[in-house]
């Protein structure tokens, strides 16, 4: 019995391409990450579906391979990525996103315009993580900000640029709230800052 028969669950495969600086920190950084998502995106889908691996791409090279067992329920492939570009890649060749945290409304719309048409008629799976904690709203949210100071880093724009108010997105130092809104999250769509 494959994973997929293990229990009453839906497995979705996650992939990534990993952490930028740690990649490059131990030279795996790929010459063309976008290549490298649309190429294994591609080549799992075919793989776990029983196929054969598509012809050899310039990161991976399955091409023929067969696996001898697969799952009985095929799992939807999804690329954990945060970019326009990587997201229209998603777009073309996997089942949807995981989207990392933050992951708020505006930056949710955002990525899934950014599926483009491919993805558009497929009902694309979208898993979405994010930090939280339990408690009264102020020292939850001083809980969460701690988690995500990194989100200022350029790498994390993407993150931020949808908001209709990136500024109020930012985990750290965040200007007054506006009524209904909280520091931290994005004002719900519409609201005047």
């Amino acid at each position: 019995m494959g994973v997929g028969g293990v229990a009453e669950f839906a497995l979705i495969a996650g992939i990534g391409l990993g952490m930028p600086d740690w990649m490059r920190q131990v030279g795996s950084w790929p010459g063309s990450p976008l290549t490298l998502i649309k190429e294994y995106a591609r080549a799992l889908r075919l793989l776990i579906a029983g196929e054969p691996g598509p012809e050899n791409g310039w990161h991976v090279r399955c091409e023929g391979v067969v696996l001898t067992e697969i799952p009985d329920i095929v799992p939807p492939v999804i690329p954990g990525v945060r970019g326009p570009k990587s997201q229209r890649v998603a777009g073309e060749v996997a089942d949807g996103l995981l989207l990392a945290e933050p992951a708020a409304p505006g930056y949710i719309t955002a990525s899934l315009r950014h599926l483009g048409p491919a993805a558009s008629g497929n009902a694309p799976e979208v898993v979405v993580y994010d930090g939280a904690a339990v408690d009264d709203e102020e020292a939850a949210l001083a809980r969460v900000r701690a988690a995500l100071e990194s989100v200022g880093e350029p790498e994390w724009a993407a993150h931020i640029a949808p908001c209709p108010s990136p500024g109020n997105c930012a985990p750290t130092a965040p200007p007054a709230p506006t009524p209904g809104t909280s520091p931290g999250r994005c004002p719900p769509t519409g609201s005047a800052r």
